[in-house]
């Protein structure tokens, strides 16, 4: 069953990455992981209370993932999982139709080191301009 199609995914990972393109660097870490709903928080500082940037994932199947860490400024924050790639990790962890891979980059990691495997994505987006003195 799928919660969304191909096309509402990718206008969710394009929002996000446009938003996230603007910003300088992004500190993340992950605030939610159950069997219902994953969740990473993005802010300016980690030493701030007040999140810039939620991002929600909807029945997760899979997740692999540091508990913090910092955008990568020069890449796409998050994109789907394809190819070879794809056919490997779902055969590895048996992945149900219906469900998307996303891959999220961070800084200091050739690789994407986070994969999360979801039905659905959002994102709220709480500081429309987190960096004022650069717009």
């Amino acid at each position: 069953m799928f919660l969304m199609n191909k096309e509402e995914v990718l206008t969710e990972l394009k929002r996000i990455n446009d938003y996230l393109g603007d910003c300088l660097w992004m500190d993340f870490e992950l605030n939610v992981a159950n069997s219902f709903k994953i969740a990473i928080i993005g802010k300016i500082s980690q030493s701030y209370n007040q999140s810039d940037i939620e991002i929600y994932f909807e029945h997760p199947h899979f997740i692999t993932s540091p508990f913090s860490w910092t955008t990568d400024a020069a890449k796409p924050f998050i994109s789907l999982c394809t190819g070879d790639k794809e056919a490997d990790i779902n055969m590895k962890y048996r992945v149900e139709l219906g469900n998307y891979l996303f891959e999220i980059n961070a800084e200091d990691y050739d690789t994407p080191p986070i994969v999360i495997i979801a039905k659905k994505v959002t994102c709220e987006i709480l500081n429309e301009i987190p960096f004022p003195n650069t717009q």
